[in-house]
């Protein structure tokens, strides 16, 4: 009896440890039904019908791309994609390991982009679920400014007032 219980408290343990180390994004009541399937590396959104899911994907306030044009259809974006949202494409990037889309301040290759935090920020609309890269033209962020020239930021140690 003793056996059992520790077995059973292993295996809650197990599925929690995997849940936060970010082996598959969770999913909730507002995501479509299906699951997060891992088919050798690759990461897929399985609907109930047995379909892969493509386009957007929100779970919890964090998107996720899944490409429509790849085969099997439904891979998980991941790294820097050049994205449509509606009747527009833009500039995106997706944690390598968790798939989410990255939003804020990040450095890619020795350069510094800043992808939206929002749908209207930081100066105006962005394009899709927000994350969209800011491509050219002075920004406000945080108060401060920074200047951008195709998506790369110019001044990111030295901002203006």
């Amino acid at each position: 009896m003793k056996t059992k219980k520790v077995i059973a408290h292993l295996l809650v343990m197990a599925v929690f440890v995997s849940l936060l180390s970010g082996l598959a994004p969770l999913t909730s009541e507002a995501s479509p039904a299906g699951s997060w399937i891992n088919d050798k590396g690759i990461w897929y959104f399985r609907l109930t019908n047995g379909r892969n899911l493509t386009g957007w994907l929100e779970i919890r306030g964090v998107w996720y791309y899944l490409h429509p044009n790849t085969y099997p259809v439904g891979k998980m974006a991941t790294g820097r994609q050049y994205l449509p949202y509606e009747n527009r494409y833009d500039w995106y990037y997706f944690d390598a390991s968790s798939g989410a889309m990255v939003r804020g301040w990040h450095l890619y290759g020795g350069n510094w982009y800043y992808y939206r935090t929002g749908a209207n920020t930081p100066a105006g609309p962005s394009n899709g679920p927000g994350g969209s890269r800011l491509e050219r033209g002075t920004w406000r962020i945080d108060g401060l400014l920074y200047d951008f020239d195709n998506g790369i930021c110019k001044n990111p140690w030295n901002p203006r007032r």
